[in-house]
């Protein structure tokens, strides 16, 4: 595999569709898909699919495409197509997607969200300190109450 090879595998991993056409997203994609070599259906498939806005990916998932890439990108074309009909239908303007879906879309995007503060803790983690330092403190009261049995037996037998 060339550095070319290898650059152009690490862009179609990396390639999104990002609210663009599908056409646009689809031309890109092939580029990439050439100059990397691949020719696993299944692979090209996969990264098509994952390189999709997640509306259109799941709506072309429930399409149940056959299993080539040109049925994948048939289907992503017909659901966009459906999407900017609806969105002519009901809000009266001609644009890409539904802004429900937009503003979906900005969540996922926001890089804060999927990392926590450095002061978050998880409630539902378990405090592996605090419990090794309760099993230690139980201890030392059952081998200092055994001890001073010990003294006591021995106290006793003394007497």
């Amino acid at each position: 595999m060339t550095i070319c090879d290898r650059d152009a595998l690490q862009q179609l991993y990396a390639l999104k569709q990002l609210l663009r056409p599908v056409d646009e997203y689809v031309s890109e994609f092939r580029v990439f898909a050439t100059c990397a070599g691949l020719t696993d259906v299944s692979q090209l498939i996969h990264l098509f699919r994952q390189g999709l806005d997640s509306d259109l990916a799941i709506q072309a998932i429930r399409q149940e495409p056959d299993n080539n890439l040109q049925a994948w990108i048939e289907a992503a074309k017909q659901e966009e197509e459906i999407i900017c009909i609806e969105r002519i239908y009901l809000g009266g303007k001609q644009a890409k997607r539904p802004n429900r879906i937009l503003a979906k879309e900005k969540h996922y995007t926001n890089p804060n969200w999927l990392r926590p503060h450095d002061d978050y803790k998880d409630p539902n983690a378990m405090n592996v300190d605090n419990i090794q330092t309760i099993l230690e403190n139980y201890k030392n009261t059952l081998q200092n109450q055994e001890d001073s049995d010990n003294e006591q037996e021995t106290t006793n037998q003394r007497i």
